[in-house]
């Protein structure tokens, strides 16, 4: 006789180890998790059709739309202090990106702004780890990347990477959506630890080209489940051209600190 497959193979695996009461349990964990995923897909496919019909003509309005977004409880809101990312936004605007690579997608914001200071014809790269991490800490939302593509405008492309970014067989993904294209911008917003800030910085800002961005989120020092390593990490860095962009030393987390290569 064959092997049972898929769910049947579980459920007489169960049955075997607990009987029909943990056979039962499963089954309805996996029809409930399944309904669950089925509802998102549709939540997913109406706040996609709602971000395309986002149509802001400046950047101050850009940013509003962002933090006030929300359709059948998603939101893409920015994990950021609007001064700081508005700040850092200007800066970015002034010489507009072709190729721009975000470690940390979240809930997709600042994905979404850096969208709107990107050339019409820019390819965005965004990766986040599949797992949850201390820092890293948000899930990948596989099946967001749907609405994270929504998110750009004009001819830009928007790659979602759910993966690890300290392995290696992301880096080479990234490196053939690339296509031997430098970055303009690397913005690092991932795994916070110490240890984690230092290989995305080891391992993506040699893809930067000279004169390129390469900004770093939650410098300012604050609790450590709060900011992690990055700050010190932060001050670990020099750079002939360093910027600090930070509403309140004390306010004990955010900042963006930008280098230029």
């Amino acid at each position: 006789m064959n092997e049972p497959r898929g769910s049947l193979r579980g459920a007489t695996h169960a049955w075997s180890e607990g009987g029909p009461f943990l056979v039962a349990s499963r089954l309805a964990r996996r029809a409930a998790e399944g309904l669950q995923g089925a509802a998102e897909v549709l939540e997913i496919a109406g706040a996609t059709r709602a971000v395309r019909g986002f149509r802001p003509s400046m950047l101050d309005e850009a940013i509003e739309l962002a933090e006030r977004f929300e359709y059948g409880g998603l939101s893409i809101r920015p994990m950021q202090i609007q001064s700081e990312i508005r700040s850092f936004l200007d800066l970015v605007a002034s010489d507009p990106p072709r190729t721009v690579l975000e470690i940390g997608t979240g809930r997709g914001g600042t994905l979404f702004l850096l969208a709107q200071v990107a050339r019409e014809d820019a390819l965005l790269v965004s990766m986040d780890s599949p797992r949850e991490t201390r820092f890293g800490g948000r899930p990948a939302y596989r099946r967001r990347g749907r609405l994270y593509r929504s998110l750009g405008r004009g001819r830009q492309r928007i790659v979602f990477l759910p993966a690890d970014s300290h392995s290696s067989e992301t880096r080479a993904e990234l490196e053939a959506v690339l296509d031997r294209r430098r970055l303009d911008l690397l913005f690092i917003d991932g795994d916070h630890t110490r240890e984690g800030v230092e290989a995305d910085f080891r391992m993506y800002s040699p893809l930067v080209r000279s004169g390129g961005l390469v900004a770093f989120h939650d410098i300012v020092p604050g609790a450590p489940e709060a900011v992690g390593g990055v700050p010190d990490f932060w001050q670990q860095l020099r750079s002939a051209e360093r910027l600090e962009f930070v509403e309140a030393w004390s306010q004990g987390s955010c900042g963006i600190g930008v280098l230029r290569l």
